[in-house]
């Protein structure tokens, strides 16, 4: 991300990453939820450093974002404050996010009212443990069987698309 910034003194050029917060609207719809990864967009919104809590201990909430590439954050409060870009060839990481998303899409949808069964479905097929929370964590930990929830999730994710073509392939 390239653009210019303004200060007291008129507008200086700056370069980072910035990860953008929105709020639903009236709908409960966060316009940032119809932006695929990869897309580039124009927002108007403050952005700041991030803040770091100063008690002994506390997460290192800057030096994790900056070893992502984000330097900057902000909120976007409206979804007229978000413009989107032309966006030429994708990077690789971009693909992969969205082929990602087109895969746990489906998974959320099919056990939308049921969200710790979706958390260890996402887990055990795809190696997404985003919402795996630690009350449900624990019984697998306690049992030694969390390698299966999170590192055989993966191995299967790996292999699953492999195995719906050859099955769609067998159906012709």
């Amino acid at each position: 991300m390239e653009s210019p910034g303004k200060t007291a003194t008129g507008w200086l050029p700056v370069r980072g990453g910035l990860r953008l917060n929105s709020y639903p609207d009236e709908r409960g719809v966060s316009p940032l939820l119809n932006v695929p990864a990869g897309d580039r967009v124009e927002v108007l919104a403050a952005a700041t450093e991030p803040r770091n809590f100063q008690d002994p201990g506390a997460f290192d909430l800057r030096g994790y974002l900056a070893g992502q590439g984000v330097n900057l954050t902000g909120t976007l409060r409206a979804a007229e404050l978000l413009q989107p870009l032309p966006t030429s060839s994708l990077p690789l990481s971009a693909r992969s996010a969205r082929l990602r998303g087109d895969l746990l899409g489906p998974t959320d949808t099919l056990f939308a009212g049921k969200p710790q069964v979706a958390a260890i479905v996402r887990a055990m097929v795809w190696g997404d443990r985003s919402f795996v929370d630690s009350d449900l964590a624990l019984p697998f930990q306690q049992t030694g069987a969390y390698h299966v929830l999170i590192v055989a999730g993966l191995h299967v994710g790996i292999f699953l698309p492999f195995i719906c073509w050859i099955s769609a392939s067998s159906r012709r």
